[in-house]
């Protein structure tokens, strides 16, 4: 049975994301659950950005452009993931946890780590077509 390409590309986006996921809750034992949080909220936003970026790139018009409807709804749609994927930490760090702490909002710069590994795979997943 063979897979295709961009299956694979997501079962690696997906292995890479509960990997770290996994490997943050050590910082549970710290009593720093914002990182563990952060990263799950992001990776799984940011699923739905990689695969829309994957299912996009392959929608091209017959003069082999994409349609300017489209590829605007579709952009709206990824901006709109990826907001999400750093809005949804940064309101729970804001109304849960201690408060006297401001140092924990830098927790949701590892949100980041995420769309870093989209924009990585979908260049390396691009890069052979």
């Amino acid at each position: 049975m063979k897979m295709s390409k961009d299956c694979k590309f997501l079962i690696i986006y997906s292995a890479i994301g509960v990997g770290l996921s996994l490997l943050s809750l050590l910082f549970l034992f710290l009593n720093i659950y914002e990182i563990s949080m952060t990263l799950a909220i992001s990776y799984f936003c940011n699923f739905f950005t990689f695969l829309i970026m994957i299912k996009s790139n392959k929608e091209l018009g017959k003069d082999g452009n994409f349609k300017t409807g489209e590829f605007t709804g579709l952009s709206i749609l990824r901006f709109c993931l990826i907001g999400l994927s750093v809005l949804i930490p940064a309101l729970i760090v804001k109304f849960t946890g201690d408060t006297t702490n401001n140092y924990r909002f830098l927790y949701v710069l590892i949100s980041l780590i995420s769309f870093a590994t989209v924009i990585g795979l979908f260049g390396v997943h691009s890069r052979g077509e």
